[in-house]
Parts: C-alpha cells; sequence; structure tokens
C-alpha cells in the first residue's frame, strides 16, 4: 500500500491506496472536478470539520474507484462477447460454406 499526499478543495491529507500514482491522480482529478462544479469553486459556507471533509473525500474516491473497476469489467465483457459472436459467425459461415458434409 502507497501513501499518496492529495489535495481536494483546498485540503491536504494523504491517502494510502493500492492504486498506482496516475490512477489515484486521475480520480483525484475527477473527484475536484466535481467538487468545483457543486461548490462554484468557492470554499463551502458550512463550518465543516478538516475530518469530516477528508471523510467525504475518501468515500467519494473509493466509490469513483468502483465504478471506474466496473466499467473497465464491462468493457472487457463487451470486448470478450463481441470476440465470440465473430468467432461463431465465423464458424457458421465456414460451416455454411463447405455444406454439412
Amino acid at each position: 500500500m502507497q501513501s499518496h499526499e492529495i489535495t481536494i478543495g483546498n485540503e491536504k491529507f494523504t491517502l494510502k491506496s493500492d492504486g498506482s500514482p496516475l490512477h489515484v491522480e486521475k480520480l483525484v482529478a475527477e473527484i475536484q472536478k466535481r467538487y468545483d462544479v457543486v461548490t462554484n469553486n468557492k470554499p463551502p459556507r458550512s463550518a465543516q470539520s478538516p475530518q469530516a471533509f477528508k471523510s467525504m473525500a475518501i468515500v467519494a474516491l473509493m466509490l469513483l474507484d468502483e465504478l471506474q473497476e466496473l466499467k473497465n469489467s464491462y468493457e472487457i465483457s463487451t470486448g470478450k462477447s463481441i470476440d465470440f459472436a465473430r468467432h461463431i459467425s465465423d464458424r457458421i459461415d465456414t460451416i455454411l460454406s463447405n455444406g454439412f458434409e
């Protein structure tokens, strides 16, 4: 497990993750982008504790990571299904072109 120094919403903290630095960086960038939309690039007005904010950010990163894994899994499954369909189609074409001997 690696430690990653990250910043979200001008709050800096350390995140421990098995993910690569690039993967974590992409997740953080996406969370920051969404955070900026919600806050209109202004700090939140609430007197939220830094620990509560960090907890929310970590939960958001975990959810985004799970979503990304599901998307990757879907793309792999879809690719395998297409490959299988092509294989079966090729087999059918071969059988039909050679007759039912």
